[in-house]
């Protein structure tokens, strides 16, 4: 049975002028890693959120390219659940 996503990293963002966090939500499943993106504009309670964009075998493998990923991508990802 799957687990509830549970966050493993954090990455401050602006996007529009605003500041976000975007945080790192893993998972097990079957017999990778699996994960997505939960976005927060700061000071604020609504969440949004990506569909899964990860799978690793590795937990540091999937937090590795969480961190790889430029400003104008973290950027699309949000755009991309606020539409």
């Amino acid at each position: 049975e799957p687990m509830d996503p549970i966050a493993v990293d954090v990455r401050r963002m602006e996007h529009e002028a605003e500041s976000w966090h975007g945080r790192l939500e893993v998972y097990r499943g079957g017999a990778a890693w699996r994960g997505l993106i939960r976005f927060q504009r700061e000071g604020e309670e609504g969440q949004f959120r990506t569909g899964e964009i990860f799978c690793e075998d590795d937990l540091q493998d999937l937090r590795n390219r969480f961190n790889s990923f430029t400003a104008s991508t973290m950027s699309a990802f949000l755009r991309s659940t606020l539409s």
